[in-house]
């Protein structure tokens, strides 16, 4: 792990991070021990999709924000009607389109098995 490094003499309340090396006149490392409950969480957390939406621009953002909240709305919507759905997880989704056969199927089943690969980590 590598250590964080803090200026105890920033002219802000909050310390400011330094590298290694910096001049200030009063710097002390100081590790952090990560916290267990953090590191359980980090497990089931696909960073692929984090770093693919860092790439995006602030208006893709927006939009794919905005698209979410259609969504929710239309969730609300059919709950409040009671509009039934079937859903399917990612194993009952790999093992539908294997069975359908198309070649459209076959070209997404490399990548959503290796999603499901990636999830059970």
């Amino acid at each position: 792990m590598t250590p964080a490094v803090l200026r105890s003499d920033a002219p802000s309340s909050a310390p400011g991070p330094v590298t290694p090396g910096d001049s200030g006149a009063s710097i002390r490392e100081t590790e952090f021990e990560p916290d267990p409950v953090v590191e359980a969480y980090k497990r089931h957390v696909d960073r692929t999709l984090l770093r693919q939406n860092l790439r995006r621009s602030v208006t893709e953002r927006v939009a794919n924000l905005i698209a979410l909240q259609r969504l929710a709305a239309e969730a609300r919507r059919a709950g409040r009607e009671r509009v039934r759905c079937r859903c399917l997880d990612l194993p009952g989704l790999i093992r539908v389109k294997r069975a359908a056969g198309r070649a459209k199927d076959f070209e997404a089943l490399a990548e959503l098995e290796a999603l499901l690969v990636e999830r059970r980590k």
